[in-house]
């Protein structure tokens, strides 16, 4: 016998089952299109033909056709054989149906609210659900997004859907959705402009507004402080429940900037850039929002200095700027403080040749520009007035002031220089005048080997130079000063000797013998005596000093002869008439020796 093979539709598969091979009966099978989930949704029929000569078994009953009404949910199996002398021939059918949509569980939304239970912008709703048994078994719920229009009471649909494709559809639970913005209905400033309409400092502004849905949450206010403009907008927003913001503004004038400010003087400084009398200052300025209003004017007249004169301007919105302009200025003479020369007094405070004066100041303003300068040389003064003036840098004259210096160009006098000499001293007289500060004497040759010496720096009318070398001849140079250092000098000669200087001691001479002594300034005569051993050989009263003796002769009426031996002789001075007989001190005496 041979097999043949059993059909089996299972939904839209065939199984193929191994029959006996010949020539067994052929089952015929009809039934709808199978739908490619395997399910199907509405209830179908299923015919199995039975051919003739055979015989039915399984679930069909006759031959020839033998249909199948299938309304059960689920999985239903039907099985039909044929059997003849050659075999049997079977077929199979799995018929699944599924005409029961999904149950949805829940539909809540994917977020919470915005705002106060609103949502004020799209926002998704989740479905879940179950597929009752005998089902084809949940295939997926779906996401519905809403986005409008407003409502207090929303819904959205979602649906499930199962593995036959039945789905099913449902509302999900009411919520509030606002998504248009309120409206701003007004506004206005807290308090009233500043100036002419214009707000020039920080000002509050409230707005109102209405919402038609979720209502008005509200209206924030807001303090504008600039920018500047002559419609400056101010920002505006409500915002209502659902959390929806309104933006918007509102236009006021508003100038929070002061103008700036500018000034000139009404003419030019009086000199050197200073003012020396009161100028008038105008103030000017800008302003590029609200404009300038009014500005001020003034007359600057002090403090001296280096000043500045200030003003102001207002604007349009009230505001006040400030400003100012250096001024350099000055209405006071200068003062006289000083006269300075151009080099040190010569002597004593005397000046004793031109000098050169400068007179210095003070200003307390604007400086000393310039001083008188001067040169003086005259007239001779211990007390000579100078005047001066000085001038400031704003061309303001001091007054005169006048200084007093010592001025002498005009030497002293010196006269009557005159050198008496004695014995190893020489004595000086001098007439000066009044003015004569100091006398100086300088003699050559000098003291220890110097070629010369001052030796005698003082205020007198003589000088007596004691210790000097009889014979050697000095000059005296006799210089007076004034206290101005001027000066005037004189010179004069002398050779000291001895008293009796002629001849010398101890000399041997040859007749005629010439006695010769040092003369006394107060002498009108003198007794002269010789003596020679102890016997005086001669007195006489001769005017002059000196005797001229021969070696014989007659002297004063008396007879006298010279011995060819020593002899010494002496020499008194006689003052007033001889008769009076009234003698100076013994001016000295000496020796000599007649040898023919």
């Amino acid at each position: 016998m041979r097999t043949r093979l059993a059909v089996v539709l299972l939904c839209a598969g065939l199984v193929v089952v191994p029959m006996a091979r010949g020539a067994f009966p052929q089952i015929g099978v009809a039934l709808p299109a199978v739908p490619s989930s395997g399910w199907f949704r509405d209830a179908i029929t299923v015919t199995f033909t039975v051919p003739a000569g055979s015989t039915p078994g399984g679930n069909c009953f006759q031959v020839g056709a033998n249909s199948f009404p299938v309304t059960q949910q689920g999985s239903t199996t039907l099985t039909c054989s044929a059997t003849n002398g050659d075999g049997t021939d079977q077929k199979t059918v799995v018929v699944r149906i599924d005409s029961v949509a999904p149950t949805i569980t829940s539909s809540g939304a994917a977020r919470p609210p915005d705002s106060a239970g609103w949502y004020n912008h799209p926002v998704a709703f989740n479905a879940s659900g179950t597929d009752p048994a005998p089902g084809s078994g949940l295939a997926g719920c779906g996401s519905a997004s809403y986005g409008g229009p407003d409502a207090a009471s929303a819904t959205v649909a979602v649906s499930c859907t199962d593995n036959a494709g039945n789905s099913s559809s449902a509302q999900s639970p009411p919520f509030q959705y606002d998504s248009t913005p309120p409206a701003v209905t007004g506004g206005g400033a807290t308090r009233a402009p500043d100036a002419n309409g214009w707000f020039n400092h920080a000002v509050v502004v409230n707005f109102t507004g209405t919402d038609n849905l979720s209502g008005i949450a509200g209206c924030p206010a807001v303090t504008y402080a600039g920018p500047d403009g002559a419609g400056a907008a101010v920002p505006s927003s409500c915002r209502d429940v659902a959390g929806n913001v309104s933006n918007g503004s509102i236009a006021i004038r508003y100038d929070g900037t002061a103008p700036s400010v500018g000034a000139a003087l009404e003419r030019p400084p009086d000199a050197n850039g200073w003012y020396g009398r009161p100028v008038g200052v105008n103030f000017t300025g800008s302003d590029v929002t609200s404009g300038v209003g009014s500005c001020t004017s003034t007359t600057f007249s002090g403090p001296e200095g280096v000043g500045a004169a200030s003003g102001s301007c207002v604007d349009g919105a009230g505001n006040t700027g400030s400003g100012s302009v250096e001024v350099r200025y000055d209405a006071s003479a200068p003062e006289v403080t000083a006269l300075t020369p151009e080099r040190a007094a010569d002597a004593g405070g005397f000046f004793n040749h031109p000098v050169g004066l400068r007179f210095e100041g003070r200003d307390t303003g604007s400086g000393v520009d310039s001083c008188t300068a001067l040169t003086y040389a005259g007239p001779d003064s211990d007390a000579a007035s100078v005047a001066g003036t000085c001038t400031d840098k704003a061309g303001h004259a001091s007054a005169p002031k006048t200084f007093k210096i010592k001025y002498d160009t005009t030497p002293p006098s010196l006269s009557g220089v005159v050198a008496q000499v004695g014995s190893k001293f020489a004595l000086l007289k001098w007439k000066a005048s009044n003015d004569v500060a100091m006398i100086d004497v300088t003699r050559t040759p000098g003291r220890a080997g110097e070629a010369s010496t001052v030796v005698f720096h003082g205020k007198a009318d003589f000088f007596k130079d004691v210790g000097i070398d009889n014979g050697t001849k000095y000059e005296y140079v006799v210089v007076a000063a004034d206290p101005a250092a001027n000066t005037v000098k004189q010179t004069a000669v002398a050779t000291p000797l001895p008293a009796l200087y002629a001849p010398a001691t101890g000399a041997r001479v040859r007749t005629p013998v010439q006695l010769e002594w040092l003369p006394d300034a107060r002498a009108t005569y003198y007794n002269v005596q010789i003596w020679c051993g102890k016997r005086k050989i001669l007195t006489a009263w001769p005017t002059k000093p000196r005797l001229l003796l021969r070696r014989r002769g007659v002297v004063s009426g008396h007879r006298y002869l010279l011995p060819k031996r020593a002899c010494r002789w002496y020499v008194w001075p006689g003052y007033g008439k001889k008769i009076d007989r009234r003698y100076g001190r013994l001016l000295g005496s000496s020796a000599f020796a007649v040898i023919g």
